[in-house]
């Protein structure tokens, strides 16, 4: 996940964005800052001073910190230059933490919220329709009209979200 120092990248890094990019990462993972000092091998103390100093005091302490974080170098160096899909500017500090899943845990989410969509095939494109389900053992139940949208003839493949 992570890198190799990238020697002009670390010149250019400004500490104070490093830091906050730390900080935003440590908080949307949950992480106290004891926590990530022992995760990057490091003193609570040297951890706190590396953020006062920056990437160009220590760069390899740094690659610890972002391999405690699930990041890459270049994430914790410099802020993402792209948006993500669907937004016209990234969205400060905000990256979504993405996991495996394991098919239990799957359910579990899914039979908690009981409103959804499904996605249907059609001519010329797919149909969407928002629907109230429930999980009825390991299987997403709806209630539609016979012959209405949300109920194709046959069994077509579907998407549920």
């Amino acid at each position: 996940m992570t890198r190799n120092p990238d020697l002009e990248a670390v010149r250019r890094a400004n500490a104070a964005d490093v830091a906050r990019r730390i900080d935003e990462r440590r908080r949307q993972l949950g992480v106290d800052d004891e926590t990530l000092a022992r995760e990057a091998a490091m003193a609570p103390a040297y951890l706190r001073h590396l953020l006062e100093v920056g990437p160009g005091f220590d760069a390899a302490g740094f690659v610890r910190v972002a391999a405690a974080l699930r990041m890459t170098w270049t994430d914790l160096l410099e802020d993402r230059p792209d948006a993500p899909p669907g937004q016209s500017e990234p969205a400060a500090g905000v990256r979504p933490l993405l996991r495996h899943l394991t098919e239990p845990e799957c359910w579990d989410l899914v039979g908690t919220h009981g409103v959804g969509r499904v996605g249907l095939p059609a001519d010329p494109a797919p149909s969407v329709y928002p629907v109230n389900y429930a999980v009825d053992r390991r299987t997403v139940v709806y209630r539609t009209s016979s012959g209405g949208g949300g109920a194709p003839p046959g069994q077509p493949p579907a998407a549920g979200e």
